[in-house]
């Protein structure tokens, strides 16, 4: 029968370095396709994060350039003048569309947002929804030279619920930023280590 007390020193000796060569092969391989998971999860945390914070940037400045230009509509009066910011308003507003899809889609895997983040996107939507018709009517008036009607909208009702929108979209924007920080930092393995 065979046995380790057979063989001479050297033998078991080098049977020993051989093991351990082989486990420490082990380990590397191991540590190295765990860099390459968290690799992934680090990749793929901030490459969702960066993309929904850039699609609700983009619907912020649009929100923005709409609001401006249906406030310019009910200041002038004069149709060749108002003709820019009709288009403005226009161009905006499918920018906003087109942002919101956007966020929609990268939101639409389950891990990609978490469920407050899209209790966010719905009340947006649904913010967005109220104020297009506000802001359709001060285009309306404007454009009908009705400054008065136009301006009187545009302040009692336009601008309180414009401000409810940004107020929300920039807590939206600080709920993105706060899930995606939490994101990256649950990407990290956990050692059981004390930290610092």
């Amino acid at each position: 029968m065979f046995g380790l007390s057979n063989l001479k020193i050297g033998a078991r000796l080098g049977l020993g370095f051989a093991l351990l060569l082989l486990l420490q092969l082990l380990i590397t391989g191991i540590g190295l396709h765990e860099m390459a998971n968290l690799s992934e999860r680090v990749a793929f945390a901030t490459d969702i994060g960066a993309r929904k914070l850039d699609e609700l940037n983009n619907v912020q400045s649009a929100i923005g350039k709409r609001a401006i230009a249906a406030r310019n509509l009910a200041l002038v009066t004069e149709p060749a003048l108002q003709k820019g910011d009709i288009e403005l308003v226009g161009s905006s507003q499918r920018e906003i569309d087109k942002g919101l899809q956007g966020l929609a889609a990268v939101m639409a895997d389950q891990a990609a947002a978490s469920p407050e983040e899209r209790r966010m996107l719905e009340k947006l939507r649904a913010l967005e929804a109220q104020y297009l018709p506000i802001a359709g009517n001060v285009v309306a008036l404007a454009t009908s030279r009705q400054t008065e009607a136009a301006v009187k909208v545009l302040t009692q009702e336009c601008m309180p619920l414009l401000n409810q929108v940004l107020a929300h979209v920039s807590a939206f924007q600080a709920q993105l930023r706060t899930s995606a920080d939490e994101g990256t930092a649950s990407t990290q393995p956990h050692t059981g280590a004390p930290s610092g």
